[in-house]
């Protein structure tokens, strides 16, 4: 009886563990929860998507664009909030500020491309193409790339479009594309302008330097995600990549992919770094922000907030941050605007998986112990109803014999 003492044991120490590894995540939600109050959510002053987000030269303003035409324009100073005119009734996917100016190029539905200027006038621009535009990002003052395309339809293949734009002359020159064969939804350029990234459908990563365009190969099979939605360059001039499934990718010193650990399958839709440190902050859905703040990001460098508007929490889709790094603003479906962190809060809650790791560890293993004690008092069970049975059949042999006049140690003596 001795390994079921043993056994007892060691399933208190599995519960005790089990127990304080739940005390832990306890405390962890509860930090989860105190971060949440990190986010200030702001009024939702309409009800469209909010697809994209740029800031305007040196100021704290951002304006936000929506996929019915709305136009967002935020003050991080004064906090003042308000909808502009809608110009087009077309989607509007994507801002991006012309560096030293206060005009905006826009991009969206149908091919169409617009200047926009500080007080949210319009001014349409010839781009030579019906394709959708998706992203747009500025790689010098003068000179800005634009992405987008087409999806396969049965038969027919999809086309990825780069164009680029010359804001002096506001010529659109379409760069060669021969190896993509479907969307293109993000475009970010490296901090000197060097080289950018455009990602899209089937874990498409596209490298864009001057007249060129090369696909990065990897092992897509390693990779879950099958939509790349994010890029954006650290300010060591380090690309990295979010799609569907919680994946990131960055590149290591050879230009292959290599995962970086989120800990959350939730889908990512953007990706954005504070361009006076290390921060990087993740927009994904149900309301989930993932904030990095590290040199190099791993998973202990990952904490939580939560955006819910209205007790919804929506997807959230882009976000910019203020001049200064300190703060940023956060678009996303149905209208919501948040700003992060609140100016009333300075605490981060940070999120480890150990503790989730450990949970999982410990309740495998109590279940491991719990079978083990099964399976020896199955067998125990069984040994004894062996015995029993052997005693049984021992029992009958006899009175089999004593009726037959012949017993186990010869011929019964009259």
């Amino acid at each position: 009886m001795e390994w079921r003492s043993g056994a007892r044991v060691a399933l208190m120490i599995v519960a005790s563990l089990l127990l304080a590894s739940l005390q832990v995540t306890s405390g962890q939600e509860g930090s989860k929860r105190t971060d949440q109050a990190a986010v200030q959510i702001l009024d939702r002053v309409q009800s469209d998507d909010l697809l994209g987000a740029s800031r305007m030269g040196g100021s704290s303003v951002i304006f936000a664009v929506g996929n019915h035409g709305a136009i967002v324009r935020y003050d991080g100073s004064s906090g003042s909030l308000a909808t502009l005119t809608r110009s087009t009734g077309l989607p509007l996917r994507a801002i991006a500020f012309q560096p030293g100016t206060t005009r905006a190029l826009v991009v969206g539905g149908g091919g169409h491309a617009w200047w926009m200027q500080s007080n949210g006038s319009m001014s349409g621009l010839p781009t030579g193409t019906t394709m959708e535009l998706y992203d747009v990002d500025w790689v010098s003052s003068g000179t800005a790339i634009i992405v987008g395309g087409t999806i396969p339809i049965d038969d027919r293949p999809g086309e990825g479009l780069v164009l680029r734009f010359d804001a002096t002359s506001s010529n659109f020159t379409r760069l060669p594309t021969p190896s993509v064969h479907t969307q293109l939804y993000r475009y970010g350029s490296s901090p000197g302008g060097e080289v950018g990234y455009a990602v899209g459908l089937d874990h498409t990563v596209l490298r864009i330097s001057g007249d060129s365009t090369d696909l990065v190969q990897h092992d897509r099979t390693q990779f879950p995600a099958d939509i790349l939605n994010g890029v954006a360059f650290r300010n060591d001039g380090r690309p990295f990549f979010c799609g569907s499934s919680g994946t990131v990718l960055t590149l290591d010193g050879n230009g292959r992919t290599t995962v970086v650990v989120t800990g959350t399958p939730n889908r990512l839709f953007d990706i954005i770094w504070d361009p006076t440190s290390d921060t990087g902050l993740l927009m994904a859905d149900s309301g989930l922000i993932l904030r990095y703040n590290g040199a190099v990001p791993s998973i202990r460098d990952v904490s939580f907030s939560v955006v819910s508007t209205h007790g919804n929490f929506n997807n959230l889709f882009s976000a910019s941050f203020g001049p200064d790094g300190a703060w940023a603003l956060i678009v996303g479906a149905k209208g919501t605007l948040a700003r992060w962190p609140d100016a009333t809060s300075t605490t981060t809650a940070p999120y480890d998986n150990t503790v989730v790791y450990l949970v999982i560890g410990t309740v495998i293993t109590a279940l491991v112990v719990l079978v083990v004690l099964r399976l020896r008092d199955a067998v125990h069970t069984e040994e004894l109803a062996d015995a029993a049975k052997g005693r049984r059949s021992g029992r009958s042999g006899k009175r089999a014999a004593r009726r037959s006049g012949v017993s186990r140690s010869g011929p019964r003596r009259r």
